[in-house]
C-alpha cells in the first residue's frame, strides 16, 4: 500500500457483520468510531476478498449493505494475490509449530488470510472480535501485527496521525 499519514485499518468478517447486523453484544459506538474516520476520509480501510465472501455467504441484508460500503473512496478491496496467499501459508505454518504451551493452534485459511492482507498491505491494526485472535497480537505468527477489539481510535498511539 502506498504511503500515507493517515491510519490504515483491516476489519475482520466479525466486525463488518456485527455492524451490519447490529449485534446487540458488539461494541458498536467503537465501531461507529472507526466507520467514521473511513467515511470523512481520516483513514483507509482495508476489506479482504475473504470477508466479502463470507458476508455474501451469510445474510443478504449484510450483503446489500456491504456491497454499498465497498463503493467508498478509501475502502480497498483486497484480492488474495500470491504474496498475500504466500505469507497466509507462513502464518498458518508458524501458528502450528508453536509449543502446546504456547498455545499452539491450527489457524484455519480463511483467518489466515485476513491476517496476511492487514500484513502485505501494512495495516495498522487488524479489528477482530475474536479473543483467539487477539492473542496473536503482536506476535511473530503474525509479524507483530496488532490486533484488538474495535475501540475509539482516537489517543491511540500506534497510529498515524492520532
Amino acid at each position: 500500500m502506498a504511503e500515507t499519514s493517515k491510519p490504515v485499518y483491516c476489519f475482520d468478517t466479525s466486525v463488518l457483520l456485527a455492524w451490519f447486523k447490529e449485534e446487540k453484544d458488539a461494541p458498536l459506538n467503537e465501531i461507529e468510531s472507526l466507520i467514521n474516520d473511513v467515511h470523512t476520509g481520516k483513514a483507509v480501510l482495508l476489506v479482504p476478498a475473504t470477508v466479502v465472501t463470507e458476508i455474501l455467504d451469510v445474510n443478504n441484508s449484510a450483503s446489500e449493505q456491504l456491497e454499498e460500503f465497498l463503493e467508498r473512496d478509501n475502502v480497498v478491496h483486497c484480492d488474495i494475490t500470491l504474496p498475500v496467499s504466500r505469507q497466509a501459508r507462513k502464518v498458518r505454518e508458524r501458528g502450528a509449530t508453536l509449543p502446546k504451551k504456547h498455545q499452539a493452534r491450527k489457524i484455519k485459511t480463511p483467518d489466515a488470510q485476513i491476517i496476511a492482507v492487514a500484513i502485505v498491505y501494512e495495516a495498522d491494526a487488524l479489528y477482530s472480535m475474536e479473543p483467539k485472535h487477539h492473542s496473536l497480537s503482536g506476535s511473530k505468527i503474525v509479524d507483530g501485527l496488532v490486533i484488538m477489539s474495535p475501540r475509539d481510535p482516537s489517543g491511540q498511539m500506534f497510529l498515524p496521525g492520532t
